[in-house]
């Protein structure tokens, strides 16, 4: 759906590589039912989207699922995983530092019928770092030789307050491994499938990166610092931003406020760890209600155009210039829209 009221950004100017940046990064048209961000937001802003904020969505602490690593490691650890959901999430927080196992890389494989190799246990038992599924999905693999004075175990499914139960345990009684019993696995009132679960996605990455921090040693930080890190960065009362229009209501504690806002173009930052970032500004217009800020930016983490699936959200009651400022607290949001499960695939891959 077009706003046919929506300014198109005057084309400026990339010092780094002289293209016009309104030429490649055009401006966005959302539909109400669709959310397909990858220019991100002109003068129109967006049609109907509504964000809900990722901690109350999880349902838990506020979290994240990613860690900055260096290049290079002092400490490299060996990481292995029952299940590659979970490997992936290891890989994504340990980066270079972490060599990432996971036994069993294919989706159609089947983990209640899997029978592990010697070699699968062999490396079990030597890793530095094991991450299991739990709640029964992952017996053969919970039933390997670990040892868990020298080795780290995470166990999601222990995690979340999941254990394995008669009802879904994947041991059956001689005669009874019939049709049924290959191929229907009974979960009972519990579901092992922990990684569709962002809280349980939230606590496992949190317990993989306390083992990180652990195996480094003193010189990386405490996981009480990457904690405070963290819940620095997400911390917000916003609950909920709905933008139709050129308006964004801002909801806190039930009561919500709706202001008017122009778009005041794009701004590319450089970042000390190397990296660049870009933010869309949006300055308030008329009379501004108490409970809506003045200034409000959008990261996509993109330069380039492609698809988002979360922003986070910078909001202000002074310049643009001064929240620009801003490098420790980053509000993270999801379209209201996104179930759990999508919402949990898109922390994994983030």
């Amino acid at each position: 759906m077009t706003n046919s009221n929506a300014s198109q950004p005057t084309p400026e100017t990339n010092p780094s590589t002289h293209a016009p940046i309104g030429d490649r990064r055009k401006p966005v048209i959302v539909t109400i039912a669709a959310f397909c961000v990858g220019a991100l937001l002109s003068g129109g802003i967006v049609g109907g989207i509504s964000y809900a904020r990722q901690d109350q969505i999880a349902g838990g602490e506020p979290g994240s699922t990613t860690v900055t690593t260096a290049d290079s490691c002092d400490t490299t650890f060996t990481v292995v995983a029952s299940v590659n959901q979970w490997g992936s999430l290891a890989e994504q927080l340990g980066g270079s530092c972490a060599e990432v196992t996971s036994l069993i890389n294919s989706t159609s494989a089947d983990p209640h019928d899997y029978e592990a190799t010697a070699s699968d246990l062999a490396k079990l038992a030597k890793a530095d770092i094991v991450v299991l599924n739990g709640a029964g999905y992952d017996g053969w693999a919970e039933k390997a030789q670990l040892n868990p004075d020298k080795q780290t175990i995470v166990n999601v499914g222990d995690l979340m307050g999941i254990t394995a139960t008669e009802e879904h345990s994947h041991e059956h009684e001689e005669g009874e491994e019939g049709e049924e019993g290959h191929h229907h696995h009974h979960h009972g009132s519990t579901n092992p499938h922990v990684w569709f679960s962002p809280e349980g996605v939230l606590k496992a990455a949190e317990a993989i990166n306390d083992a990180y921090v652990t195996k480094a040693g003193e010189n990386s930080k405490t996981a009480a610092e990457y904690k405070q890190y963290y819940d620095t960065g997400y911390k917000t009362d916003v609950e909920k931003i709905v933008i139709k229009g050129n308006q964004m209501s801002f909801t806190r504690d039930v009561k919500t406020a709706t202001a008017t806002y122009q778009y005041d173009g794009f701004r590319i930052l450089d970042y000390t760890k190397g990296n660049r970032g870009v933010r869309f500004l949006f300055t308030a217009t008329g009379d501004v209600p108490e409970g809506a800020p003045k200034v409000v930016q959008f990261s996509d983490h993109g330069i380039a155009p492609g698809k988002s699936a979360h922003f986070h959200i910078f909001m202000g009651n002074d310049s643009q210039e001064e929240t620009l400022k801003e490098m420790d607290n980053w509000p993270t949001y999801y379209p209201a829209s996104m179930s759990g499960e999508e919402i949990a695939t898109e922390i994994l891959a983030h």
